[in-house]
């Protein structure tokens, strides 16, 4: 088995959009591939995907042929800061099986957002984000997010984690949309802000702001602040940072409740519509009650 490379130049002879003409990509020494041969076009080869160089004059962007989930997987595929185009549509999306390598996507030199899904079956193993805006959905692994706007679609399945950081700010790094997908247990929040209207298995927050509108089982807030709009709460540990749910008009339940002495847990959303169905367990810590809520100090 070769490992084949290929560099997007979008300046072939045929269709300038279509990711499965050949001529639309060149190998490490810049020798275009004939048109047959393209990233997952060969049963019997390691592709691996770029796009890493400004598109030049009258070159375009892979927006067309993008679904190759009947084509072979690919090694991975890398965008750099230096493409200014995009991959894919909202109506033409890149779907692709990259069982063992990553997705890593710096699109902030991007004219527009890039869209990726993995396929349904094999997947991606893992994408991560460090620039520009990116949809992505399908069947993926892992993902890890440390700058750019991104939304997580609806059709997103992500089997084993969902980590969002940063790399200089905080809240500001990370802007995270997550549509009505399925999230692994394990998600962690150290940075980013992240709205969120998908249930939660399990949701540790470290850092930056997470909007909730979905059921949590079980949550650990240790820094940051978790605006809880609607969905029940099943067991909440607030070690330090904010639960908040002064934002959420919603009538909502929280199970059991931990309460350290760096925490805020803040229940009162002047709608008197909060249960409590278990107890607040409190050793300290800043906590807030609605009028009339009914509560068990242990």
């Amino acid at each position: 088995m070769a490992n084949r490379y290929f560099h997007w130049r979008g300046n072939g002879a045929g269709t300038k959009t279509d990711w499965q003409d050949g001529r639309n990509w060149v190998d490490g020494s810049g020798i275009p591939y004939l048109q047959t041969d393209y990233p997952g076009s060969s049963a019997s080869d390691s592709d691996y995907v770029y796009f890493d160089a400004a598109l030049e004059a009258g070159a375009a962007s892979a927006e067309t042929n993008l679904d190759l989930s009947a084509k072979n997987p690919i090694a991975s595929l890398t965008m750099t800061s230096d493409y200014n185009g995009h991959v894919g549509t909202s109506t033409s999306i890149l779907t692709v099986k990259i069982p063992n390598g990553e997705v890593i996507i710096d699109g902030s030199g991007c004219d527009a957002a890039n869209y990726i899904n993995g396929e349904g079956t094999t997947g991606i193993n893992k994408i991560k984000t460090f620039g520009g805006s990116i949809t992505i959905g399908g069947k993926i692994g892992s993902v890890e997010l440390l700058k750019g706007v991104v939304e997580i679609a609806n059709s997103a399945t992500i089997t084993t984690s969902l980590i969002i950081a940063y790399l200089t700010s905080p809240t500001t790094d990370v802007l995270l949309t997550i549509g009505s997908a399925t999230l692994p247990s394990n998600v962690a929040a150290m940075g980013g802000t992240t709205t969120c209207n998908a249930a939660l298995d399990s949701l540790d927050i470290r850092g930056g702001i997470w909007v909730q509108s979905g059921a949590i089982t079980t949550v650990d807030v240790a820094g940051g602040t978790l605006d809880w709009r609607s969905g029940d709460i099943g067991t909440a540990n607030v070690y330090s940072g904010t639960l908040t749910a002064a934002n959420g008009s919603t009538a909502r339940a929280i199970g059991t409740v931990t309460l350290y002495p760096a925490g805020t847990l803040n229940l009162n959303n002047r709608q008197s519509n909060i249960s409590i169905n278990n107890y607040i367990q409190t050793y300290g810590g800043s906590l807030v009650l609605g009028s009339g809520q009914k509560v068990t100090l242990v």
